[in-house]
């Protein structure tokens, strides 16, 4: 979940930028359906949906605040699972890198529709909020 402005930004550069600072580090998140999403997210207005390149995981059931993408890689790891299992978010996955994002579409966290991409790489929504 991201704001319009954001996932305009994220569609006019093909990249996603990682947070800096997290239960796992400052990273790019990602829950595996969207009630995960809605749940998790910390922005109203687009769920974005993604191919995400795991690569090697980490499964993790604490928080380590700590992680980078280098501590995972000297462990021989790409990401991170988080498996919550006293919380209604459920499973959250964690990379540290724009280049294993691939956004595949976008569509309104309100009504669920489509949203489109403009030439200008801006985006509408198929409602009004």
């Amino acid at each position: 979940m991201t704001s319009l402005q954001s996932a305009s930004h994220i569609f006019a550069t093909g990249r996603m930028k990682r947070g800096k600072s997290g239960m796992l580090g400052g990273g790019i998140y990602f829950a595996p359906d969207q009630q995960g999403a809605r749940a998790k997210g910390h922005h109203k207005g687009i769920m974005l949906e993604c191919q995400v390149e795991l690569g090697k995981v980490k499964e993790l059931k604490t928080a380590e605040t700590d992680l980078t993408f280098q501590k995972l890689a000297e462990e021989g790891h790409d990401s991170v699972k988080w498996v919550r299992s006293n919380s209604k978010t459920g499973v959250e996955y964690c990379v540290y890198n724009w280049d294993q994002v691939c956004v595949q579409g976008a569509k309104c966290s309100t009504c669920d529709g489509p949203v489109d991409i403009g030439a200008t790489g801006l985006l509408s929504l198929p409602c009004v909020h």
